[in-house]
């Protein structure tokens, strides 16, 4: 569990993972990691609150 200010992110996965299986989880977050990173750098859409 990794606590942020926004909320606590937590990773699970089985224990005894394989290396290939280890780096294909490692191409995931990146992969995940980046667009996370491109979406908080998004403008931000304004509601209308009356629509």
């Amino acid at each position: 569990m990794f606590p942020l200010d926004e909320g606590d992110v937590t990773l699970t996965f089985p224990e005894g993972l394989a290396e290939d299986s280890l780096q294909d989880l490692s191409a995931y977050l990146d992969i995940f990691l980046k667009k996370e990173i491109k979406k908080s750098k998004a403008p931000k859409e304004k509601v209308d609150p009356l629509s």
